[in-house]
């Protein structure tokens, strides 16, 4: 049978130029081109200079060609085993690449999404196409987009994906031997410029086509290289051939060809996943977000190249509630600016903050700044107001709120997605990444950690004109969301890796917009802090050996240099900054005085100071001889106010330390110390005391709780410790019950003891009935308190309910044995962990790696002990077994 084939040949035009479109009444096919991994990329969000995908050479641009076809025909679709497929007699061909709608309609999602989500735009819309029938062809003896004819030049850039009907005859080798196909695509391998030009752009999404030449269509004998093919399952009319597929090539839009590797790729050829799998497979194919399998940069400062975003999000405007406040028992009438602080206030009215007599003294200082001459004639006295009816009126709105619909709350959550989606993410150099704290911190009372002395001062609402933003030159600035406020300052700084800054009001300190802790800026400056820590221990024998030695220098300003870092290594202090006069009266190892050391004998001092947040450091400790000696010849003479070390100085301190190792500062040390100490505390378990999961998280716990008392990272016990504590003794002598009443059942306990059990199990019932209806689950919203108490007993009577026969009872007291032992290492946990914070350690001093290698090892899955957001923010740490500090 005759096929007329019209194939539309490339055509050099202008880069800046469109190229017409022709279209015929039958099938279209796309050429699909060969793409380098790196080459792909959302061209929208790609950046001029950096990580730019598409490349444009010497004016070309190939674009897909349309084909007019005869006989529809289907095919089978060939597992993708990255083989030739034998030939078969008289087979009939089907030709088919890519669907025409990879022109515009794919490219539109695939511009609005990261750049691990091309494959999803690539491969998401084939499934429309796929029961399309497709029209046979045969290749024309005229090159056409870079299928070249028999004794033509091959100097076409794209591979056609057409099949073509092949003789009976052996599988050939994937040399060329008579192939115009095959020469096509062996030019898109080896030719050059025109071959990296038309490639590239043929897998973009441009929607202009080539004009064509009609050309007779001719039978050929080719060898089809692997990389040239692949299509979707049609309906047959009567033979079927196997056809070739391209790792990595779909039938829609062209995203990726593996066709140098030797591994076959199974997924093209059936639907894909859900779009999130097919983000992380997008990913980890491409190693697009893996910047830590690549080797560093070589840091000159600049820190991004490009950089969008859409600024923070304000908090909302405050609207007046109009509730009565009361003032020596009157009402006493407040503007919206007065009333909005006293709220602030009456906010904590049942917390511990009122109980502070400065949280008192500094909130009343700043709402009597407030109040016009005239009020301040009456309000004179913090004692009697009244702000109990505006602390009702938000106890009944926090009520309301939890008594929302469905509807309503997940209104909410989508009104937060959106702005997540909008504001949550910038793109930098061409990549999205999260940013991490995007909202502006709503005004209210300052409440500080540990006894600070500004606690309960007013922090002062942020507007757009306190914003400085800093953004990429010539990108569009994000319009002021506030009217009648614009923008502080537009900076392009590219050196900084802040998004926005400003400074607010308590401390004067600044403020930041940062990316998320999962971005690559901030996991490069984990891996590179956490590497200098861990070279430091090269090098640790001889800086100690080096500061030991100054002990007994004569000079003033070496010796007290060999004792504060002596002090900063054996305890993990802080350098300590100097502080203003308005400043918390926080200090480190550099700004210690006298007052804040107490010589004990046998070598033994005790410091106590307020560090960092103003948390008190308590801490008695036996130190070396020749250090004592020094200690107490600095504070010999002086008065309790002056300096310990007054001949040093932070900047003398952190200049030595650069001298000793590149990178070293005084953190370094404190992180290299709380990692090494939990590197030795890991490695002194026993397996065999410690054996399952919750025996081995609690060790993990316990040595990590070492560091924390060692960096002093400490926490008010939980207020509710006691009511826990109960409630896990109540659970443990419950389950001691249940095992009781099954060995009654055996018959190996006096039924004596099931008066005893039969009270306590009487007490429980109505407990857990009350605790279901108080504390009512969505899913029970529309029951009434009967029915509630009904499935409440029903499930209770269901877990007394005990099975026949010994060895069953037998498990059944094993498995109770089980959970009262977790119950107790849960209670043995809280106990032991009560006034230690373990999480600070995690995210800033603990080399996480040390972590997952002892998981790994000990088969303790790593969620047990990092949470999501840690997972995310050390993507890098994924080490084996054998990784040490």
């Amino acid at each position: 049978m005759e096929v007329k084939q019209e194939i539309l040949t490339p055509m050099e035009v202008d880069k800046a130029n469109g190229v017409k479109t022709k279209t015929t009444a039958t099938a279209t096919i796309i050429t699909s081109t060969k793409v380098a991994d790196d080459d792909i990329y959302d061209d929208e969000a790609s950046p001029p200079q950096i990580n730019k995908k598409v490349k444009v050479e010497n004016g070309v641009i190939n674009k897909p060609s349309t084909t007019k076809l005869a006989s529809p025909v289907t095919t089978k679709p060939t597992p993708m085993n990255g083989k030739k497929p034998p030939p078969k007699k008289k087979s009939v061909d089907s030709s088919s690449s890519s669907d025409s709608s990879d022109s515009s309609d794919s490219s539109d999602s695939s511009d609005s999404s990261d750049s691990s989500s091309d494959s999803d735009s690539s491969d998401s819309d084939s499934s429309d196409s796929d029961t399309k029938k497709k029209p046979t062809a045969k290749p024309s003896p005229k090159k056409s987009n870079g299928v070249a004819s028999k004794g033509s030049s091959p100097k076409t850039t794209t591979t056609t994906t057409t099949t073509t009907v092949i003789k009976a005859k052996p599988a050939a080798k994937k040399k060329v031997e008579s192939s115009s196909e095959s020469d096509s695509s062996d030019s898109s391998d080896d030719s050059s410029e025109d071959s990296s030009s038309s490639s590239d752009d043929s897998s973009e999404d441009e929607k202009s086509k080539k004009p064509a030449k009609k050309a007779p269509a001719a039978k050929k004998e080719v060898t089809v290289k692997k990389e040239t093919t692949t299509t979707k399952k049609t309906p047959v009319k009567k033979e079927v051939k196997k056809e070739t597929t391209t790792k990595r090539t779909t039938t829609k839009k062209v995203k990726n060809e593996d066709s140098d590797s030797e591994e076959p790729t199974k997924k093209t050829t059936r639907k894909r996943k859900l779009k999130d799998e097919e983000g992380e497979e997008g990913e980890e194919d491409e190693g697009v977000n893996k910047w830590w399998d690549k080797e560093d940069d070589e840091d000159d400062g600049t820190k991004w190249t490009t950089l969008i975003h859409n600024g923070p999000v304000f908090p909302p405007a405050y609207v007046p509630h109009n509730v009565k406040f009361m003032y020596d028992g009157k009402v006493f009438k407040l503007t919206p600016q007065q009333e909005e602080v006293a709220t602030f206030y009456a906010n904590y009215l049942e917390t511990d903050h009122v109980k502070k007599e400065t949280f008192r003294d500094n909130f009343f200082k700043e709402f009597k700044s407030l109040l016009t001459p005239q009020q301040k004639e009456i309000i004179k006295k913090m004692e009697k107001c009244d702000f109990s009816h505006i602390h009702t009126h938000l106890k009944t709105k926090k009520e309301q709120r939890k008594a929302r619909s469905k509807e309503e709350k997940n209104a909410e959550v989508a009104e937060k997605k959106k702005i997540q989606e909008k504001h949550g993410f910038a793109t930098i150099d061409g990549f999205k990444e999260k940013v991490g704290n995007f909202m502006i911190e709503p005004p209210g009372l300052f409440l500080g950690r540990g006894q600070h002395p500004k606690t309960g001062m007013l922090k002062q609402r942020i507007m757009p004109s306190d914003v400085t933003l800093n953004i990429g030159e010539g990108e569009a600035i994000p319009p002021s969301p506030v009217e009648g406020h614009k923008w502080k300052e537009i900076i392009h700084n590219n050196t900084v890796t802040w998004l926005a800054f400003w400074r607010e009001s308590v401390n004067g300190g600044f403020k930041y917009v940062w990316l998320a802790p999962s971005s690559k800026i901030k996991g490069q400056a984990d891996r590179k802090k956490f590497e200098i820590a861990r070279g430091l221990k090269n090098c640790i024998g001889d800086i100690r050996k080096g500061y030991q030695k100054s002990f007994e220098d004569k000079s003033d300003e070496k010796c007290q240099l060999a004792v504060a870092l002596y002090l900063i290594d054996f305890l993990a202090l802080r350098v300590g900054n100097e502080k203003g006069d308005d400043q918390a009266d926080t200090v480190g190892c550099c700004s210690l005085r006298v007052e804040h050391i107490k010589l004990e004998s046998d070598n033994t001092i005790t410091l106590d100071f307020l560090g960092k947040d103003s948390m008190r450091y308590l801490n008695t400790v036996k130190i070396r001889e020749d250090a004592y000696k020094v200690l107490k010849g600095l504070v010999k003479g002086k008065k309790e106010g002056d300096l310990l070390f007054d001949s040093l100085t932070v900047t003398q301190l952190n200049n030595h330390l650069k001298k000793q190792m590149t990178g070293l500062s005084a953190k370094v040390f404190r992180t290299y110390n709380a990692s090494i100490t939990l590197q030795k505390e890991l490695d002194k378990m026993d397996a065999n005391e410690f054996q399952t999961i919750d025996e081995k998280i609690l060790f993990y716990n316990r040595c990590n709780r070492e560091v924390a008392i060692l960096c002093n990272h400490q926490k008010a016990p939980p207020k509710n410790l006691a009511e826990t504590m109960s409630k896990i003794d109540e659970k443990v002598q419950e389950l001691r019950d249940l095992q009781d009443l099954c060995r009654i059942k055996m018959g190996k306990t006096p039924k004596s003891k099931q008066k005893d059990i039969e009270k306590r199990e009487a007490e429980r019932l109505p407990k857990l009935i009350q605790l279901a209806i108080t504390n009512r689950k969505e899913k029970d919203k529309d029951k009434t308190d009967k029915e509630i108490s009904f499935d409440v007993k029903a499930t209770f009577e269901k877990s007394r309910t005990f099975p026949e026969g010994t060895d069953k009872l037998k498990e059944k007291i094993d498995k109770y044995e089980e959970q009262i032992k977790k119950q107790e290492i849960l209670k043995t946990g809280k106990d032991e962990l009560k006034t230690v914070a373990l999480g600070t350690s995690k995210i800033n001093y603990l080399d996480p790696r040390i972590t997952v290698a002892w998981c790994k090892k000990n088969k303790v899955p790593v969620d047990k002990i990092f949470t999501k957001s840690l997972r995310d923010k050390f993507p890098w740490s994924d080490v084996g077994t054998d990784f040490i500090f």
